[in-house]
């Protein structure tokens, strides 16, 4: 058996060695990926400015508060290493799920990597060797790493029409919807996933033309006749597609939040008979809309996403 992991026994050592070197020290102030907790992440490029992390993605950007608990990391590879530190990575099993999670949030030639690594492990188990097979045809659809977007930057749903927006609306769909979308989204809803809500992925350096396949796609699941019952904000607090968890923890959170008003502000003035009606005539206590506390203050988004801390 150690004759058969020797290469995974070897790569995993030197891994270590370079991950405890990249890790060790000073906490870097620049790097791609941040872990909010061990199973969470967000993507972009990411800079420690003080008290804060800024997050730039695409055209868009958003702060949030630095905790304790972050850990901000350069490249995938150290955020592979970051991981396989913390699982026992002689159990096929824990490198399956491992494998899973960098599916889920993309990672595909990590995944690759685990998928290996467990069929190397228990090469007699016929499910844990179908799983490779599975996870390899999938790696070897991803895009190249360095291209901006998706070889197809049209979405499945271009019948649908997507509002006219105005300079405010846009802007707040570029910054604060579409790196939602791409975060809690894109790694399920892409062209090759087969997905009736298909997105388009945008990099660092952003994409006018992704933006607006993402804003069609976006606009095909808005319910015009029910804003709050459409699917793009029901189904992004619920699992579905398979997954165990769903996209967005609950309504609570900053990034549901992002979704609702916009859908509110953008949507419910195409449909409304009254032109003149404003958003202000809903409740004053409703924290999405009209004068009421912003959703990203920073306090407001820390006692959300750590309710345990005072």
């Amino acid at each position: 058996m150690c004759t058969k992991l020797r290469p995974f026994c070897l790569l995993f050592v030197a891994s270590m060695c370079v991950g405890n070197a990249a890790l060790s020290g000073a906490e870097p102030t620049t790097g791609k990926i941040l872990f909010l907790s061990p199973d969470r992440i967000l993507e972009g490029d990411i800079i420690r400015d003080g008290d804060q992390f800024r997050i730039r993605r695409g055209d868009g950007s958003t702060s949030i508060p630095a905790m304790p608990e972050h850990v901000l990391v350069a490249t995938r590879a150290e955020a592979h290493r970051w991981k396989l530190q913390r699982i026992d990575s002689t159990d096929p099993l824990k490198r399956i799920e491992l494998a899973r999670w960098f599916l889920k949030n993309g990672m595909r030639e990590q995944a690759l990597f685990e998928a290996e690594a467990a069929a190397s492990l228990k090469p007699s188990d016929a499910a844990i060797q179908q799983f490779h097979d599975d996870v390899k045809k999938l790696a070897a659809t991803a895009v190249a790493p360095g291209s901006t977007d998706s070889p197809n930057p049209t979405p499945k749903n271009n019948d649908a029409i997507a509002p006219e927006l105005s300079a405010e609306l846009h802007g707040m769909f570029v910054q604060k919807v579409q790196p939602v979308l791409m975060n809690a989204c894109a790694t399920c809803h892409t062209s090759d996933r087969n997905s009736r809500f298909e997105l388009v992925r945008t990099t660092a350096d952003g994409n006018s033309s992704a933006t607006r396949a993402n804003l069609v796609a976006f606009a095909a699941h808005v319910n015009r006749s029910d804003v709050a019952a459409s699917r793009i904000l029901t189904n992004s607090i619920i699992a579905h597609g398979g997954g165990s968890l769903p996209p967005l923890r609950d309504r609570n959170g900053p990034a549901y939040r992002h979704l609702e008003q916009f859908v509110q502000r953008a949507f419910r003035a195409e449909t409304s008979t009254n032109t003149t009606a404003k958003l202000d005539d809903t409740k004053s206590d409703d924290p999405v809309v009209g004068t009421a506390a912003d959703p990203f203050d920073p306090a407001i988004f820390n006692r959300a996403a750590h309710p345990m801390k005072k």
